[in-house]
């Protein structure tokens, strides 16, 4: 089977088949956020949510919960503790995913740098109450967060 993809427009992709025919698909605008405690890539967010949260070492999310989302994390790299509710859960990759109910209080604590896929149920920054500050990463002997 050969498969053709043509880029008919700067958001759009299309796949051609030769055996099944065309299909045209959006391609999606990638969002960088700049946080406290790394960075968030919004990989989509409409009735759905997917992010990557790279999270610098020894960095610290806001202790917080959403009134209305559910989240799912998945650790693609390093080592993180996820507390939740004030129980700690260790991620690191090929460990399970671990989904935090609306209304749950939770935060990340950075173990080494590390990278988390994030897939939820929509996003509003309206949803989020935030009951402590972000804290940043360590610097390295060269004055960089890692």
């Amino acid at each position: 089977m050969t498969c053709h993809l043509i880029y008919p427009g700067k958001n759009l992709l299309r796949i051609d088949y030769e055996r099944y025919g065309s299909y045209t698909m959006k391609k999606e605008q990638l969002k960088y956020i700049d946080k406290v405690w790394g960075e968030e890539i919004w990989l989509v967010n409409g009735e759905y949510c997917g992010k990557l949260l790279v999270i610098d070492n020894k960095a610290q999310s806001s202790y917080h919960f959403h009134r209305n989302k559910t989240e799912t994390f998945f650790c693609i790299e390093g080592y993180c503790t996820l507390i939740v509710e004030g129980k700690e859960e260790l991620l690191a990759p090929f460990t399970r995913p671990k989904t935090i109910m609306a209304g749950e209080k939770h935060k990340f604590c950075s173990i080494t740098p590390s990278v988390i896929l994030e897939i939820s149920t929509h996003h509003e920054e309206a949803d989020v109450v935030r009951l402590t500050d972000s804290k940043p990463g360590e610097k390295n002997e060269y004055g960089m967060v890692e």
